[in-house]
């Protein structure tokens, strides 16, 4: 368990009660059983970003992430790179992935660079399979010393697709009545796994499908009910455009990828309704650097000077083209930008410590009220 970095006095009430709350029971100052969490890079210095704040983290290691979008959004391809990221930075680390599409197999694996000795491949084909067996594996993990234990990552692609045990029955039977037993079961399994996943350390990232309502706003759904949108720390909503470059012989522009916009639908630790823009390229898949410049860009770090691009806390001497930016951004991204970068996403994409008569005081009394930007899957 951590504890505080700098000795705090003892409160006598606190102490005085805290044995009769049991096991997991702790004083704040004196640390608590969330505090050993770590990062899992996702490969992605935006997307870190957008789920932690900076672009130095990413996935949180005791938290439930969900990357939601409709087919071929990059969902599975970010999560394998996710993946292969923890097992690079953590020595002793497994994975255990929870399948339900047949969509991966041991080359899936090794093209994208992972290292399957580590990797633990479970076919599930209910949510009630799915919720005895990962529940199951989560109790026996814990029944192990913290320091003979390896370091999980569990996942599970995807939820969308498991069908309740009713409707494979259904199915069978020939019986076309509506299953209304799925969502109940897939909360069931959120109220138990949620806090001992947390306790355990393990992340667990989740990808699921999204259909269509009648909202007026034309906003997407979940599907599984509400059970993954109350237990979920993070839920992501991936849409997607076409990425195209000029090709060199041609002169014309061909597809060489998708474009993934990622909002922010759910965050206890970062702001919703936060969108970051990133490409998956057909060559080369997804870069750390993706959609940096532009955010950068956008948000006033970087100005242009004729045809060429300058960090403007360092002045105009700094200006590069945009083709040598692209080719060498380790180069254009120093490790004083990237800081400087990581400061501002602190703020832009996490909550204010301030009190509301000093974020008002500049406001003056004619000025409109924002409004609300309504997520969507799709970017044009």
């Amino acid at each position: 368990m951590a504890t505080a970095s700098k000795k705090q006095k003892q409160n006598p009430f606190a102490l005085k009660y805290l044995k009769a709350l049991g096991e997991n029971a702790s004083i704040v100052s004196e640390g608590t059983i969330y505090d050993n969490r770590e990062f899992v890079n996702t490969g992605c210095l935006l997307l870190n970003a957008q789920i932690s704040k900076s672009i130095y983290g990413g996935i949180p290691t005791h938290k439930i992430i969900t990357l939601a979008g409709e087919e071929s959004t990059g969902k599975t391809f970010v999560l394998l790179g996710i993946l292969k990221n923890f097992l690079e930075q953590t020595e002793n680390g497994m994975v255990v992935f929870f399948e339900s599409e047949g969509a991966v197999n041991k080359e899936t694996f090794e093209e994208r660079g992972l290292d399957t000795t580590r990797i633990i491949l479970k076919s599930v084909k209910t949510v009630e399979e799915f919720r005895h067996i990962s529940t199951t594996f989560v109790k026996n993990y814990t029944l192990d010393k913290p320091e003979e234990r390896p370091k999980i990552l569990m996942c599970l692609d995807s939820l969308g697709m498991l069908p309740s045990a009713k409707e494979v029955k259904d199915a069978e039977e020939g019986n076309d009545k509506s299953d209304m037993t799925r969502p109940k079961i897939i909360k069931s399994l959120f109220r138990i796994l949620t806090v001992e996943l947390a306790v355990a350390n393990i992340p667990f990232i989740v990808t699921n499908h999204v259909y269509a309502t009648m909202d007026m706003y034309g906003k997407p759904e979940m599907g599984g009910g509400s059970g993954l949108k109350y237990a979920g720390s993070t839920i992501l909503f991936f849409g997607k455009s076409q990425f195209k470059e000029k090709d060199e012989e041609t002169k014309k522009d061909e597809h060489a990828g998708i474009t993934v916009t990622s909002t922010t639908i759910k965050g206890r630790d970062t702001r919703i309704n936060k969108k970051v823009k990133f490409v998956i390229h057909a060559d080369y898949g997804l870069d750390k650097y993706s959609g940096l410049f532009d955010f950068c860009k956008d948000h006033g770090m970087i100005d242009k000077t004729g045809n060429r691009w300058y960090w403007k806390s360092e002045g105009i001497d700094t200006a590069m083209f945009k083709k040598q930016i692209d080719s060498k951004p380790s180069e254009f991204f120093t490790k004083t930008r990237l800081d400087e970068i990581d400061t501002f996403c602190q703020t832009y994409f996490g909550y204010g410590k301030g009190d509301l008569e000093s974020m008002k005081s500049n406001v003056s009394d004619d000025e409109e009220e924002p409004e609300l930007e309504i997520p969507t899957t799709e970017e044009s």
